[in-house]
């Protein structure tokens, strides 16, 4: 092939992709000649270079054509220099149009992997990735339904297995920060000729709602890497087929949550799903990264899917990232400095966000700008702090601030032109919060476009049109808040996004009181269908709260008034809030413990146990007002909201109300609903609890059942003789019906398990029909979790396919109804 062929555009066949033509003829004699120079054979080669046998052979095959590096590697190891080595890279760049994309697309992907994506506070960017990325762990999501320690592993070494999976964390907990790191180590294997097995490729979930993968793939990849080396677009073609012969694309979707319309995710979802159910399965794998979204949508994929939790940075390792930052960021005796910001953590109310690996990154870049002043003191604050040394940076002086340039651009205009400019400059800021407010809710619209619809930001002149929007993108990307994407801008990471939108709302007394009501009806309203910013796992309502952006007068006046309202709702809100790490004034804390401080005085009236009170002394001083609740069934959510201040009395709490008996107002099932939640707070006195409402022979009998069966799914050895006991004693009907089927149930539980542990303490590997039962067992949907698991587990030793499906079959949930969804 011609070093000039291009594809015929077909849909799938890509001229590239297997070598062919004198160019691969002649590469491969020349190579050969040199082994029997130096009397090698391809294994000989291949130990010499460093590469796999298999790889070597495929090209002395022309099966596939070398890498620039595998090429180096090779003509080292025969010895070749000069024009000969010369020689065989014009064959190697004549031979396939495809590798060369390959090669292309490689040093492109892996030069911006090597950058972080967030602002930074000295020359506009952070350091590169890898002097300050420390690796988190995850936990796979059905792991805390089978014991109490659930199963925790390398992100990076899950990611490196290749297989389909999701990855979740909360705003800014590292999710981008880990596909990144993958992408590094991955493409640096690759570049350096130890590449197998998958070719990773990084895409915005957005980027895939509105075309075939392979084409969305094409025009996203093109359009990230157009600024970090690639030299020519990529054509849909290049996605469509292997790589490499025997290698696959590992597809790291990122940033799923920030589909805001449902409809559109269950799309994007759908279309992976299809794709992995096609005749092109084999082509592709999968990584989603999001923030917890609902567990129908994930669903999409599949049960074989496994979810994995990005676990926060652990407090014995906060030092050690804190140093990793000072140190790259250049602080004098960065050693000294950490101990001094960790001690200050260790004292504030920061300790609880400052794990979250985006927000200590702000707290370092803060903290090393102005080692003199205090940290900030919440959330909001650190935003606020955060954005504002961004806008500084932006009117630095010297021929790169912002007002020189913005000269050097327009000044062939004119000077009303120029000053028109600079005060557009000036008000970036409020611009761009405005335009985030409507965005935030719906991000198909143009960022750019939202922004020049403000008439502050119209071009002065018709004729003007491209160069000042052109000027307005450049600008607008210098503030840090958002970055240049293509033709268009895009906000630098979610939670800045959601931080610019309800900054907007709080410019105004009057914007921000109605979106606290808004907030306090959705809140309160789960039925009503919510925009983008108030779902879960939104910081929006977080930073509307928070005081780091001032609260006033009148918006403290109506917190108040709405805590202390007769329903429970809004405290728990700003109980989880407060427990989140959102600054809230002292006031409203204080009236937050008074309303929870009336349910639990009450309770403890009913109970005799005096202990409940303490929950608020940390808040704030005890008040002597009325209560402003009955204990009854709202004792239940006063209880879980007591869980974001003091957890460890708020298990208390939720056993004691498992306790109690013929009490009118706490209804019998919320008995098993505090017993549920326990469960979430302390797995063993939860099912201790289960268990002593299983035993109650005044309690529903239906509900009695149910207890049984929570202790089934967790395991509880004890399930079985009490399920035995209830199919005995409770009276003819349904509810004994299914006491006996799930005796039955637990007994061939029993059996299984003993065929299993049989099966795992025989002398080698398992014969086929054991192999074949245990893949059975591993993959039965109503088998008991931890059954399936030890059959997996069993597998895990003999088969190098079944622990990625048969593990991840093992630990999804049941769906029935007294199985909790994720």
């Amino acid at each position: 092939m011609n070093e000039n062929d291009e594809d015929t555009g077909g849909p799938v066949q890509d001229p590239g992709e297997v070598p062919q033509g004198p160019a691969v003829v002649r590469l491969t004699e020349l190579l050969r000649a040199a082994m029997a120079e130096c009397r090698m054979n391809p294994a000989n080669l291949a130990e010499a270079a460093g590469l796999s046998k298999g790889g070597v052979s495929n090209i002395l095959k022309g099966k596939s054509v070398p890498t620039t590096h595998t090429l180096d590697l090779l003509g080292h190891a025969l010895q070749l220099k000069g024009p000969r080595l010369a020689e065989l890279h014009r064959l190697r760049d004549r031979a396939s149009v495809r590798t060369r994309r390959l090669d292309t697309y490689l040093a492109a992907a892996h030069r911006a992997a090597q950058q972080q994506q967030y602002p930074g506070l000295t020359d506009g960017v952070l350091p590169p990735l890898a002097s300050i990325h420390v690796r988190q762990q995850i936990e796979q999501e059905a792991a805390a339904a089978v014991g109490d320690t659930p199963v925790a592993a390398d992100g990076l070494e899950v990611l490196a297995q290749g297989r389909t999976c999701v990855v979740l964390a909360g705003p800014g907990g590292g999710k981008s920060s880990l596909l990144q790191a993958h992408m590094c180590a991955d493409l640096e294997r690759w570049k350096s000729g130890r590449g197998s097995g998958a070719v990773p490729v990084y895409v915005p979930a957005a980027a895939l709602a509105a075309a075939p993968l392979s084409q969305a793939l094409a025009a996203a990849v093109t359009a990230e890497l157009a600024t970090s080396g690639l030299t020519e677009d990529l054509p849909a073609a290049f996605f469509a087929t292997p790589p490499a012969p025997g290698v696959r694309w590992y597809v790291l979707v990122d940033g799923l949550d920030e589909v805001t319309d449902a409809a559109t995710r269950t799309r994007i979802l759908q279309g992976l799903a299809a794709v992995a159910d096609s005749d092109a399965a084999d082509l592709y794998r999968f990584v989603v990264a999001s923030r917890p979204v609902p567990d129908h949508e994930l669903g999409m994929l599949g049960s074989a899917v496994p979810r994995y939790f990005l676990q926060p940075f652990a407090a014995e390792v906060l030092p050690a990232v804190a140093l990793q930052w000072f140190t790259t960021l250049g602080v004098y005796e960065p050693q000294a400095v950490t101990d001094r910001f960790v001690a200050y953590l260790g004292s504030s109310r920061l300790e609880k966000i400052a794990h979250i690996p985006l927000v200590l990154g702000m707290l370092c870049q803060l903290h090393a700008l102005r080692p003199e002043c205090p940290l900030p003191v919440s959330r909001g604050a650190v935003y606020r702090e955060f954005t504002e040394a961004l806008f500084q940076r932006l009117h630095a002086r010297g021929e790169s601030g912002i007002h020189v340039q913005t000269r050097l651009a327009l000044g062939r205009f004119g000077e009303q032109t120029v000053a028109r400019a600079a005060r557009l400059v000036d008000q970036l800021p409020e611009l761009i919060d405005r335009a985030a407010d409507c965005y935030v809710d719906d991000q198909r619209l143009s960022l750019l476009d939202l922004i020049l619809t403000d008439p502050a930001a119209a071009s002065p002149d018709r004729s003007l049109a491209r160069e000042w929007r052109s000027f307005l993108l450049h600008s607008a990307a210098r503030t840090g808040l958002v970055v240049s994407h293509g033709e268009d801008l895009r906000f630098v990471h979610q939670t800045v996004l959601e931080y610019c939108a309800a900054r907007h709302a709080t410019r105004s007394p009057v914007k921000r009181g109605e979106r606290l009501r808004e907030m306090f009806q959705m809140h309160a309203d789960s039925q009503k269908k919510t925009s983008a910013r108030w779902q879960s796992g939104s910081l929006y309502r977080s930073f509307l709260l928070d005081d780091g952006l001032p609260l006033e007068t009148a918006t403290v006046a109506l917190i108040e008034h709405t805590i202390t309202d007769e329903y429970l709702l809004p405290v728990s809100l700003i109980a989880a809030e407060v427990a989140s790490g959102t600054g809230l004034p002292k006031r409203i804390v204080e009236l937050t413990a008074r309303k929870l401080e009336g349910v639990t005085r009450a309770c403890h009236q009913a109970m005799g146990d005096r202990r409940f009170t303490r929950a608020v002394a940390k808040l704030g001083p005890a008040f002597s007002g009325r209560q402003l609740l009955d204990w009854g069934d709202q004792s239940l959510s006063a209880a879980r909201a007591l869980a974001a201040f003091e957890p460890a009395l708020a298990a208390d709490l939720l056993d004691e109300l498992t306790r109690l008996r013929d009490d009118p107002p706490f209804r019998e099932k919320n008995r098993l609903k505090a017993a549920e939640t326990l469960l979430d707070l302390h797995q063993a006195r939860g099912l201790d609890a289960m268990a002593r409402l299983a035993a109650d022979p005044f309690l529903f009998p239906s509900y009695r059942v149910a207890a049984v069966e929570w202790m089934r799914m967790h395991g509880d050895e004890r399930a079985l003789e009490i399920s035995l006991d209830l199919a005995r004693t409770l009276y003819q009907g349904p509810d004994q019906e299914r006491a006996e089927t799930l005796a039955r149930t637990l007994q061939l539980d029993a059996r299984i398990a003993g065929l299993v542990r049989r099966i795992a303490e025989k002398s080698g590997e398992p014969d086929p029909d054991d192999r074949e039962m245990l893949a059975i067992i591993a993959a039965e949907d109503v088998m008991q979790p931890q059954v399936r698991i030890m059959a997996a587990t069993v597998l895990d030793r003999c088969s190098a396919e079944a622990p990625g499906f048969l593990m991840s079959r093992a630990m999804a949930k049941s769906r029935d109804g007294f199985i909790r969804e994720w």
